[in-house]
This record gives structure tokens, C-alpha cells and sequence, in this order.
């Protein structure tokens, strides 16, 4: 994906999480920054959507905690940036 910042590449991984189970598709985005020739994390969230069109996202990497999206303003990363820029068709929020 492009951003605005030509500094700024963003990787999508997309899978499935054994604690969801198969019916949860899963999504890693991981936003890099380039200073110096280095590339960096700058920012990186993970969301889940079930069958029936749940959205959830990932509070606690380490525990493996999720909660459900129920507004738009939680699908807004701290750089305003939506988390469902991914392209995934979901429900008004």
C-alpha cells in the first residue's frame, strides 16, 4: 500500500488465530518507517472478522486478549489512519 509519507510501507499478513478457531480471518497490518536507511515499526495492529461479520481487534498481545469494534472512532489508529482501509465490506459501526 502507498501512503502519503514515501517513508511509510505498510505489510498485511492475513491469517487465522488457533485460540478464534478457522471461522476468524485475521489480519496483521505492521506500518515501517525508514530513517537513515533503517527500517522501523512505526505502528502495527491486529483485527479479526468472523462469518457473521464481527469485527474484533487485539488489546494484549502477550495474553491474547481481543474486543469488538462498535464504533468507528475504535477503528481509528492514533494517526487518524482507519484500520479498515484493509478493503473488508463490513457492517455500519
Amino acid at each position: 500500500m502507498s501512503t502519503s509519507d514515501p517513508n511509510i510501507t505498510v505489510t498485511y499478513s492475513s491469517g487465522t488465530n488457533e485460540k478464534l478457531g478457522t471461522s476468524w480471518d485475521v489480519m496483521h497490518v505492521v506500518y515501517h518507517r525508514e530513517e537513515h536507511g533503517v527500517q522501523r515499526i512505526a505502528n502495527s495492529f491486529v483485527i479479526a472478522r468472523d462469518l457473521g461479520g464481527t469485527i474484533i481487534r487485539k488489546t494484549d498481545i502477550i495474553l491474547d486478549r481481543w474486543e469488538v469494534v462498535r464504533t468507528k472512532k475504535c477503528c481509528r489508529l492514533s494517526n487518524g489512519a482507519l484500520r479498515t482501509e484493509i478493503g473488508w465490506q463490513q457492517k455500519e459501526l
